[in-house]
C-alpha cells in the first residue's frame, strides 16, 4: 500500500508573523502475512519566512531543522506484527 500527504501552514499574528512551511510525506506498507507487515515513511519540511518546524523536533538543534528557514527531513521504517 502506497501513501502520500501534503500540508501547508501559514502563521500570522504575535511574535511569529507570516511564517510559512510546507510538508510532504511518502510511505509504503508491505504485508508479509495477515498479521505481519513492513513499513517505511519519508517526510520533509520546507521552512520559509523565519519558520522553524522540524520533522522530529529536538530543542535548539539546528542540524535537525529547528533553526529559522532550515529544512528538515526524517525517515522511519519497521516491522508491525499483531499478536
Amino acid at each position: 500500500t502506497l501513501k502520500a500527504t501534503y500540508g501547508e501552514v501559514d502563521r500570522s499574528g504575535g511574535p511569529v508573523n507570516n511564517q510559512k512551511a510546507s510538508q510532504i510525506a511518502v510511505g509504503a506498507v508491505y504485508d508479509l502475512s495477515k498479521r505481519t507487515a513492513l513499513y517505511g515513511t519519508w517526510s520533509g519540511i520546507n521552512n520559509k519566512s523565519g519558520a522553524s518546524f522540524a520533522v522530529a523536533p529536538l530543542i535548539n538543534n539546528p542540524a535537525n531543522g529547528s533553526a529559522p528557514n532550515r529544512n528538515s527531513q526524517g525517515l522511519e521504517f519497521g516491522v508491525r506484527h499483531a499478536f
